[in-house]
């Protein structure tokens, strides 16, 4: 039994459609479970309470204040995350890239890695521009502050009493 050599970039085709198609769906799925549990958390929350000055009292709390904060700093830790991955991914899409040109002409005669390492060069630089646009609109958005945590107190001076 013979293999059909034109049946082997069908099958890579095929396998990569799906691979892609398989990802997405686990991602969505990922994030539509997260948002799930999390309006779940919510409604469990208000529920507990029966009336609106309890609920208030809660928030006046600290706990209630920490909580709050919690859910304020939320899309900050978010959009830092994403900038993270962002900087991951150029990196190693970059150094791929020119790992990829480096070989192409290491070999002579051979140029058949110069269209992939210049793809992945490509997909590495433009992660970097999105990573720096992310931070900027950001900042411009009031996700990040553009200032800087303020710096310690200094202790106060403490001076032994003096005896007279």
């Amino acid at each position: 039994m013979e293999l059909n050599v034109y049946w082997i970039p069908i099958s890579l085709g095929l396998g990569f459609c799906a691979m892609m198609i398989a990802i997405f769906y686990f991602s969505s799925k990922s994030k539509s479970d997260r948002a799930r549990y999390q309006a779940e958390v919510q409604a469990r929350l208000i529920d507990k309470f029966g009336n609106g000055p309890e609920f208030v009292t809660f928030l006046q709390s600290p706990q209630g204040r920490k909580f709050m904060g919690e859910l304020e700093s939320a899309p900050k830790l978010m959009t830092q995350d994403r900038i993270l991955s962002g900087i991951r991914n150029a990196t190693v899409l970059t150094f791929l890239g020119l790992a990829f040109l480096v070989l192409s002409f290491a070999r002579y005669g051979e140029r058949g890695m110069i269209f992939p390492g210049l793809i992945l060069l490509a997909l590495g630089l433009g992660y970097i521009v999105s990573v720096i646009l992310t931070k900027r609109l950001s900042r411009e958005w009031g996700i990040f502050e553009n200032h800087h945590p303020p710096a310690p107190s200094a202790p106060p001076d403490v001076r032994p009493p003096t005896e007279s």
